[in-house]
């Protein structure tokens, strides 16, 4: 554990490569998948197993946990302090979104943001996982 965290911080930045890292707990089912980040590429995210119809995804900086309803053990939180709002279309169960491109620029490696997706329903609202990335090559 020491040698890997003391080879990461060593590192020339041209060496570090994207990551994508789950936290938090789903409520209501869905899944949130992301393609790794990297300098000069789309960033896309998939929400599997969606009843809705549509949906928000949340990206922001920071990590929060706001208790947004639901009863034990199914309780839903907020996961990312949203920056922006993406809104997503769900067809046949899974949902999809362009949240964005990613400059062809060096000095965005290493930067740490966080994703999490609400789908909307009639019955219930279902809330992913959050999603901490960090850009890389």
């Amino acid at each position: 554990m020491r040698l890997a965290l003391l080879l990461a911080l060593c590192l020339p930045v041209s060496a570090q490569a994207p990551t994508t890292v789950d936290y938090g707990k789903a409520c209501g089912g869905s899944l949130l998948l992301m393609t790794l980040p990297k300098i000069g590429e789309v960033v896309d995210v998939t929400v599997l197993n969606d009843d809705a119809t549509a949906g928000l995804v949340a990206v922001g900086f920071a990590q929060v946990k706001i208790f947004m309803g639901g009863t034990a053990p199914h309780r839903c939180y907020l996961l990312v302090d949203p920056f922006a709002l993406v809104p997503f279309t769900s067809l046949g169960g899974n949902g999809s979104a362009k949240l964005f491109t990613l400059p062809n620029n060096t000095s965005l490696v290493g930067v740490t943001f966080f994703v999490q997706a609400v789908s909307f329903d009639t019955s219930a609202n279902s809330w992913t996982q959050g999603i901490r990335a960090t850009v890389g090559l």
